[in-house]
């Protein structure tokens, strides 16, 4: 049976939610504090986000 895209959008939040906890989890182990944990893991996420959509396009 093929997924819905209320299911893919939910699998695809909860890997991202697992890739920002993992992120966070981290920095918190490298000594940073939890709102520097919390800016890495978002600025990680918005660079990968940018790199994908930017993947295959020639300037």
């Amino acid at each position: 049976m093929a997924k819905t895209a209320k299911q893919i959008a939910a699998e695809r939040a909860a890997k991202q939610q697992a890739t920002l906890d993992a992120i966070i989890t981290q920095a918190k182990n490298a000594g940073a504090s939890a709102e520097e944990a919390y800016i890495a893991a978002w600025v990680a996420m918005a660079e990968s986000s940018l790199g994908a959509n930017l993947r295959g396009k020639r300037r």
